[in-house]
């Protein structure tokens, strides 16, 4: 139930200000077809990619319960 609720308020918290959130870029993007180096990991990074993989197996489970149901 609190991964649950944690997602719910990560959730509603990028619904605030759809161009500011959670989701916007944090830095001006590059011209299309510039190169540039790939960023350096962070733990804001690790820490993302981690909420991604526990949303998409919550909703994988959830769909399964679903099926299950029908």
């Amino acid at each position: 139930e609190e991964r649950e609720k944690r997602l719910e308020e990560m959730f509603e918290s990028g619904l605030d200000d759809p161009v500011e959130g959670l989701y916007a870029p944090k830095e001006e993007l590059p011209d299309e077809g510039a190169v540039s180096l790939a960023g350096k990991q962070t733990q804001e990074t690790l820490n993302s990619t981690d909420k991604l993989i526990d949303a998409l197996d919550m909703a994988e489970m959830e769909t399964q319960r679903i099926l299950q149901h029908k």
